[in-house]
């Protein structure tokens, strides 16, 4: 159940009333936030992120990820779990958006921002 929970990412709209992503964004952001509240990135990152859309006609697509995965020794974080699952939960988002927005096009750039641990992922 825990990944089932991770296996969507939250799209960012234009301002707080928006119901839909821009229209023509100039580009798409990924993001991934920092550890504990890189689970609750539509939360944490909420104004930060809508700033960014609306000053840059950009969609962001944020995942959020729990920081519990531990390596099979139980000696810390599995950094590489995480950052493949939290990878594909991105790549499969984009795909989705681009198919959902009729972007078949591969011009519009795609930038990814991070923080924190979200950066080591």
């Amino acid at each position: 159940q825990q990944q089932q929970q991770q296996d969507f990412v939250h799209v960012c709209c234009k301002n707080a009333a928006a119901t839909s992503a821009p229209a023509s964004p100039s580009a798409i952001l990924l993001f991934l936030g920092g550890f504990g509240l890189g689970q609750f990135p539509h939360v944490a990152y909420s104004q930060c992120l809508e700033r960014i859309v609306r000053k840059a006609n950009v969609v962001v697509l944020a995942a959020p990820y729990s920081a519990t995965t531990t390596t099979t020794s139980g000696g810390g974080l599995d950094h590489f779990e995480m950052s493949k699952r939290t990878g594909e939960v991105l790549r499969r988002a984009l795909v989705q958006y681009n198919n959902d927005n009729n972007n078949n096009n591969d011009n519009i750039p795609v930038y990814i921002l991070t923080h924190s641990l979200g950066g080591k992922l």
